[in-house]
């Protein structure tokens, strides 16, 4: 027995007869019936199937496709009986099977009635039964309910009705099929577009060619299915048609069709999409143009220092990947770099640690990237074998006007092809110097070679190139500032930190001294952050999040690049060292604010901490102390250089330690000077007696300069209960950039001699307390005197703790004046007056770059 090729599933066949083998006759016993099954159904009204050898392979050009054989078995399965049809859902065009139908004549002709409405049905088609089953074709049929009548069906008819009403349904299946975009490219990231089904039914396999024929099977597999996430239907490629079938779908799927995946022409292309069992059809156009692959670079010029952080921005369009070049023979240093986008329509950003470039550092240690699927780096790892321009080495990576003796693959034989090196990982001796290095995307798809040593190292398919101009290594001002009292690390971004700053030489215990160094050339090895063992801790987010003031430590400590800097006393205490800020503290005592964009950094201590000094605790009394920073290379008779064949990246040879981008016995220093000092404050109109006049009215003014912190939170509270009326009122107060304070209260009430008791608190705490009296009026002409009652700065006079609500006896508040008053800034002077503007004006330039 055979059965045939086009056999429905559920179809049953008969067993009867003998078997001949080697002349013998055998009589066929067992089951004398076989039923054909498609391994099962997921839905009776879809056709879908599941099989797990199906011929999909996602992202992969090269799948095997089956494209023999004619379209794979769909439509409803079969049903079982008259009413396992009832009340179904059969698609127009779709093929019917119903077995055991209990036929009174299982051989007879059936009627296939289509009912109107209640009262009235008429004939479709009569159909010949076959052993008690019926097949049919829906395809010419009406959208409608049908039925089946013959003796033996049993069919229900209302009273009243004509017509039965337990039929089935023809419906005609809606399609629309729609790409995204309306061209594409034939290759690189412009290549796929999403598309989109929409059908009034859940869930249908569809056919797919074009209206021209143009497309073969393999053609439309490898759009519609390689790369792209659909699935193939086994067998159901029909190559002589040019038509592919594919395994159901669903409206709420997802779909991407990539046109890269198949070797066509350019042109426009009408694709027809058809119900594979159905008579649902639909078209759409779109256009497949030839890439026209460029890379577009933010700037043709970037500027960095030498030893600090450079790099490119880097846009692709018609390719997801290319291959850069940095440097070449020119610049004595070349890195080939492969790049995968991952998202095409975002640029790529790559930074480049230029202190660790062209040293033994692994890729992740001197690039860091964002939107790269894959990044490889020849120096500092390799490209490997699955990122090389082609696989049959068609196109190869390098050559010397012509193939490379040992490999056109082979970048060290490129790099002595160059004339740089004889290889490839140590090319240099140091880390790389202020020059030129040109950086160059290229392409790879319609070349043999993609660089070439013969004029210089150059692409032999630019798709864009810049240039990056390492600068030589500078030190510029160093200034001091104040900051309200908080953690060191309380603001670790720049905009924040300078929001929070005034530039002065004198700060006081308790606020936050924040040193501002102008530098470039160290930020490059603040990233790598190199540990007591020289090993490297990478984080390019220090650059963004500022960096705990240990690894400033740990370079300063361990002489790398002999990078120096410190905050220390200028006199020393017996035979103690002198005390100087602790760079090996905690994050909230000491910390390091990066602005590598502008050439600086910020060293932000908490005056307030005994842990973040050394050699003593943070002063009591008037402290001077001097902040430095310096570059030394007039340690050894060798510039730095690293060990032969090693490039360990903080090695240097013979241990001669010198900072890496200046000659032999040359340094760059600077430093300035600063204050440490108690709180205080000097008020104005201080009389002979040292007793502050304040004289009586609805706005009677106090005055006076503070060395505390601009933005502290600060309040001036005045008292009396000896007076002639009794009162106190509290008034917090703004602090000015100068350190002038100006605010008032109404003493209408009071009288002149009326003696009061001024109290200053900062952050709850108080300063000190002075003496005052009312007066008729003041005279302004008067200077004043420091007040400072205690021998820290810090009045321990049971006030501490005291909370002023800053309410008067009678509930009301004065609000504060910032007015600055105008008789200059007592007990500061014209020199500090004159930094605090200088320092001022340098970081107001500094938020404008």
């Amino acid at each position: 027995m055979t059965v045939p090729n086009d056999a429905q599933d559920g179809s049953t066949y008969s067993i009867d007869g003998t078997s001949s083998d080697d002349g013998e006759s055998v009589d066929i016993t067992g089951d004398s019936e076989i039923t054909v099954s498609d391994g099962g159904s997921e839905d009776p009204n879809n056709g879908g199937s599941e099989d797990p050898d199906n011929g999909d392979s996602d992202d992969d050009p090269d799948s095997d496709y089956n494209l023999d054989g004619g379209p794979a078995t769909v439509g409803p399965a079969p049903f079982t009986g008259y009413d396992g049809v009832e009340g179904n859902i059969v698609w127009q065009g779709q093929e019917v099977t119903i077995n055991d139908l209990g036929l009174v004549n299982p051989d007879g002709d059936i009627q296939l009635r289509e009912r109107v409405d209640s009262d009235s049905t008429r004939l479709a088609s009569v159909i010949s039964a076959s052993g008690d089953s019926v097949t049919f074709d829906t395809e010419e049929r009406e959208a409608g309910d049908y039925y089946l009548r013959a003796d033996g069906i049993d069919l229900t008819i209302p009273d009243g009705d004509s017509a039965p009403t337990n039929t089935f349904e023809v419906a005609e299946q809606s399609l629309t099929a729609e790409f995204d975009e309306s061209s594409v490219t034939d290759e690189g990231q412009n290549s796929d577009t999403d598309f989109e089904f929409e059908s009034n039914r859940n869930n249908y396999p569809i056919n797919v060619t074009t209206s021209s024929g143009d497309l073969s099977a393999e053609d439309l597999a490898n759009i519609f299915v390689a790369g792209s996430s659909f699935d193939l239907a086994t067998s159901n490629v029909n190559d002589d048609d040019d038509t592919i079938s594919l395994e159901p779908v669903e409206d709420s799927d997802e779909f991407v069709v990539d046109f890269a995946q198949a070797d066509i022409d350019t042109g426009e292309y009408e694709f027809v999409f058809e119900g594979t069992d159905s008579t649902a059809e639909d078209t759409d156009s779109i256009t497949v143009n030839e890439a026209d692959q460029n890379a577009e670079f933010t700037q043709g010029v970037t500027q960095d220092a030498a030893g600090d952080i450079t790099g490119f921005n880097l846009t692709l369009e018609d390719t997801s990947d290319t291959y850069v070049q940095i440097g070449g023979e020119d610049s004595d240093f070349v890195d080939v770099l492969y790049i995968e986008v991952d998202d095409g329509d975002e640029p790529v950003q790559v930074d480049i640690n230029t202190r660790l470039l062209g040293s033994s550092a692994g890729t992740d240690a001197v690039y860091d990237t964002s939107n790269t699927d894959t990044f490889q780096s020849e120096v500092h790892g390799e490209i490997t074998d699955e990122n090389l321009p082609s696989d049959d080495g068609s196109v190869q990576l390098y050559e010397d006007d012509g193939e490379l003796a040992d490999g056109s693959n082979n970048f060290e034989a490129y790099v002595e092809a160059l004339g740089i090196a004889d290889i490839g990982e140590n090319q240099i001796t140091r880390p790389p110097q202020s020059t030129d290095y040109e950086v160059t995307a290229a392409g790879s798809n319609s070349v043999d070679y993609v660089f070439d040593a013969d004029p210089g190292g150059e692409a032999n398919d630019e798709l864009g190139s810049k240039v990056i101009e390492l600068q030589q290594p500078e030190i510029g001002e160093v200034v001091t500032h104040t900051a309200p009292e908080e953690d060191a690390d309380e603001d670790s971004e720049v905009d924040e930190l300078l929001d929070s700053v005034t530039a002065r030489e004198e700060i006081a215990v308790n606020d936050r001294l924040v040193v501002q160094v102008e530098a470039t050339g160290l930020y490059g090895t603040m990233v790598a952050a190199p540990d007591d063992d020289r090993n490297l801790n990478t984080d390019f987010d220090r650059l963004s999040d500022g960096a705990s003031s240990t690894v400033l430590h740990n370079i300063v400590d361990n002489s790398y690049d002999q990078i120096d800097f410190s905050i220390e006393a200028e006199s020393a205490t017996g035979n103690q060292d002198p005390l100087e800020v602790d760079l090996d503290s905690s994050d909230s005592d000491a910390y390091v604010v990066i602005d590598e964009d502008n050439g600086q950094f910020f060293v932000v201590v908490d005056t307030s901490s005994d842990d973040a000094f050394a050699n003593g605790d943070a002063p009591d009394s008037d402290t001077d102390f001097t902040a430095s920073i310096e570059y030394d290379a007039d340690n050894d008779d060798n510039r730095f250089s690293w060990e032969d064949n090693n490039n360990a990246p903080f090695n240097p040879d013979n241990n001669a330690d010198n900072y890496p981008y200046l000659l032999q016995g040359e340094t760059l220093s600077n430093s300035a000077d600063l204050t440490l000092s108690p709180r205080s404050i000097v008020y104005d109109n201080l009389n002979d007696d040292r007793v502050v006049e304040v004289a009586a009215g609805e706005d009677a003014e106090v005055s006076g300069t503070t060395n505390v912190a601009p933005g502290s939170d600060a309040t001036i509270r005045v008292s009396s209960t000896d007076a002639s009326s009794s009162f106190r009122q509290g008034n917090d107060v703004n602090i000015s950039e100068d350190g002038s304070i100006t605010t008032t209260y109404d003493l209408s009430d009071q009288e002149a001699g009326d003696e009061f008791e001024l109290n200053y608190q900062v952050a709850g705490g108080s300063v000190g307390s002075a003496d005052g009296i009312i007066v008729e009026s003041v005279d302004t002409g008067d200077d004043g005197e420091e007040t400072n009652e205690t021998d820290d700065g810090m009045t321990d006079d049971g006030d501490t703790n005291e909370t002023d609500d800053g309410m008067t006896d009678d509930g009301d508040t004065n609000e504060t004046d910032d007015g600055s008053t105008d008789d200059g800034t007592p007990g500061f002077g014209a020199v500090v007056a004159l930094v605090a503007l200088i320092g001022a004006a340098l970081l107001a330039v500094r938020r404008q770059n």
